[in-house]
């Protein structure tokens, strides 16, 4: 964090102590709970991951990622939220730079503002399950 460029007007929210970065505050630092924090964000910066993609869909955060290579799931996390909610792709070294980080984030926020995604995710695997257990003969819907 301590090469974290500065930019004018933001602070951000960090899982770290922010290494005495002026512009960083540790997350434990703030008096909130995880969501009340994620909605009071401007832009999440994270790694492909299930509950943070659902997250931002959820509350209407937009997201910049750093790509996990090797992970298969990454192209359909990052398709799934490109369809619910606003997302980029970043590269770690555009993170390092104010120039390049500015240009990314005014990317991610030209991407039209879509309607919150529906937390239903359960009930749909709970609907694919019985679907799937009524076609093997196991139960009758």
């Amino acid at each position: 964090f301590a090469d974290w460029p500065g930019l004018p007007g933001w602070t951000w929210v960090v899982t770290d102590d922010g290494a005495g970065h002026p512009d960083l505050i540790a997350r434990e630092a703030v008096d909130m709970t995880f969501t009340t924090i994620l909605r009071s964000c401007d832009v999440v910066v994270s790694k492909p991951g299930y509950g943070t993609f659902a997250e931002v869909a959820v509350n209407g955060v937009p997201l910049l990622y750093l790509p996990r290579p090797g992970w298969p799931e990454t192209p359909h996390l990052a398709g799934w939220l490109a369809e619910h909610g606003r997302c980029q792709a970043i590269e770690a070294k555009d993170l390092f730079s104010a120039e390049a980080l500015q240009a990314q984030l005014q990317k991610l926020f030209s991407i039209p503002i879509k309607p919150l995604a529906d937390p239903s995710g359960d009930e749909e695997a709970a609907q694919a399950i019985l679907a799937l257990l009524a076609k093997m003969g196991r139960i009758q819907v």
